[in-house]
């Protein structure tokens, strides 16, 4: 094996065949050009290949949370993951990238592990992004706007109006929440203290910031449905 590259020898001569790559993606949400992990990997994984390199995937940490995205319950998900690269002597080379993403269906942790991924191979290659600098802009910071449901510090604490009626993301989340959580339905009219047909969006607020702190169950543990809501917002 003395003839054979090592890692970072093959890596260099991996990084000397992929030298640049262009934004040819649009995120359509904010309207702005990115390179995505396909758009890598069609640059990098032929120069793997030539090199002989395999690399190999280790996720480090999982983070998650649930939220409300454009009226629909949706997840946020953190990832902290390690590659490491084998070359062809057998010695390795490894490196960590974390990645983000939020998702309403089941893709949320996929699509982290896609941005770490593509974190990790463009800092590996240094690829340029063709971005501007950082330093060549400048920003003067002002009070941040707060949010409708959170205390004002000019009139007192503010929360959704207590006449607005509980909506059907809402309602939705809760019965999630429950489920992963193993809560009664008592238990969650309890903590409000009022009867759920009496909720207002205000109300539901407050289930959920509790659900959230309450540990979550093993698969399958979870029992006893919510109620459904016959007050949905727009529904009347």
């Amino acid at each position: 094996m003395a003839d054979q590259l090592t890692i970072v020898q093959a890596l260099a001569a991996a990084m000397a065949d992929v030298t640049k790559l262009g934004k040819n993606q649009t995120n359509t949400f904010s309207n702005y050009k990115f390179r995505g992990i396909d758009d890598v990997l069609n640059i990098v994984g032929p120069a793997f290949r030539a090199h002989l390199i395999v690399p190999t995937c280790a996720v480090l940490d999982v983070r998650s949370e649930d939220i409300v995205l454009k009226e629909k319950p949706a997840l946020r998900v953190a990832v902290t993951c390690r590659w490491t690269f084998h070359g062809p002597a057998g010695d390795s080379l490894s490196t960590e990238a974390v990645g983000e993403s939020f998702d309403t269906g089941d893709k949320a942790t996929p699509k982290a592990m896609s941005v770490a991924y593509r974190t990790a191979l463009l800092q590996l290659f240094a690829l340029p992004t063709g971005d501007p600098d950082p330093d060549s802009q400048s920003y003067e910071m002002g009070t941040r706007r707060p949010r409708r449901d959170e205390p004002r510090r000019d009139d007192g604490p503010r929360r959704a109006s207590p006449n607005k009626p509980v909506s059907e993301a809402q309602n939705k989340l809760i019965a999630g929440l429950r489920a992963k959580t193993g809560t009664t339905v008592e238990a969650i009219v309890a903590h409000v203290g009022k009867p759920w047909q009496e909720w207002s969006s205000a109300d539901a607020s407050s289930a959920i910031e509790w659900l959230q702190t309450l540990p979550r169950l093993r698969d399958g543990e979870g029992n006893q449905d919510w109620p459904e809501t016959s007050h949905y917002e727009g529904d009347n």
